[in-house]
């Protein structure tokens, strides 16, 4: 079960410590530089195009919409399990998420446990 770890969308700095964090209860995660450069190597790949891959995606609140990320998870759809963090949501913003299927939300709190529990 492959874990990546993409943190383009928040600050260096917020980034190291929340994969320090993640990777205390998740030491194989892999960093990614490029979600979609990611996602054309699995295709190459039919064994890892057949797992489910999971993608944490931390963003900082103001930095993206849920559209966006509505729009990720949804590209994504046939590689990808995301995983967004960030501090928090409103229910109708999660509501979004889950109805594409293939997203989550995890408190970026309450990481790695609250990711853990979702994969």
């Amino acid at each position: 079960m492959p874990i990546y770890f993409f943190s383009s969308s928040i600050t260096t700095l917020e980034s190291d410590a929340l994969e320090r964090r993640i990777r205390e209860d998740i030491p194989d995660l892999q960093k990614v530089a490029n979600v979609e450069e990611m996602g054309q190597q699995l295709r190459r790949s039919p064994t890892a195009a057949a797992e489910t891959n999971y993608m944490l995606f931390p963003f900082s609140d103001a930095s993206v919409s849920i559209e966006r990320l509505v729009h990720i998870a949804d590209r994504g759809r046939d590689l990808f399990f995301f995983i967004f963090i960030s501090n928090d949501v409103s229910a109708s913003d999660y509501k979004q998420l889950v109805r594409t299927g293939n997203a989550d939300w995890a408190s970026s709190q309450g990481v790695p446990q609250e990711v853990l529990d979702i994969i």
